[in-house]
């Protein structure tokens, strides 16, 4: 029994490894869901972007919720930290020049946002952290075709996930960390 027990173990860590979800820390394993990617051959026009921000269009049906690829603005958000949601045209922009996106609830704890912000602020480029309402998860991180989600602020798996997938997009770009409204 106990053997059996190791068996399913070590097949499960082997699997989570061989799914994209290994990082360089071995004492770390990311539990990322994958989605397809959904085919897009060109972006938004600017007017049917302002159509959809201003909910005179319905937006784009996309392969997850926060979307992880998908019709998406013909340019991305700034890069930074916002106490505002990012719409998700701009964000999938910026997820398709390889950029990672941490949103948490925004009924997180305040001492909570400050250390997902502070995170944020610990990388030079390629990161969003922004509020989002109705998640199923307190914390959610996402990548181009990837999720991570956290029932809680846990620094050292976004810190691995940013590792493992920053630059992963489909497109080429730069994000400079240009915004902070949390100071």
């Amino acid at each position: 029994m106990r053997w059996r027990n190791a068996s399913a173990g070590l097949i499960l860590l082997l699997a989570a490894a061989c799914s994209g979800g290994a990082t360089d820390d071995p004492g770390v394993v990311l539990e990322v869901e994958t989605f397809p990617e959904q085919e897009v051959d060109v972006h938004l026009s600017e007017s049917a972007v302002r159509q959809i921000l201003a909910g005179e269009i319905e937006p784009p049906q996309y392969n997850s919720d926060p979307p992880t690829s998908g019709a998406h603005a013909p340019r991305a958000a700034a890069c930074g930290i916002f106490r505002q949601p990012v719409p998700d045209v701009y964000q999938l922009h910026d997820l398709a020049i390889g950029v990672i996106v941490f949103q948490y609830a925004p009924s997180l704890e305040t001492v909570d946002i400050e250390r997902i912000e502070e995170l944020g602020r610990s990388f030079e480029d390629r990161i969003i952290v922004a509020p989002r309402s109705g998640m199923d998860a307190p914390v959610i991180a996402t990548a181009w075709k990837t999720m991570l989600r956290l029932p809680a602020v846990d620094e050292e798996l976004l810190q691995a996930f940013f590792d493992t997938y920053v630059g992963s997009g489909s497109e080429t770009g730069e994000c400079p960390f240009d915004v902070d409204e949390g100071v």
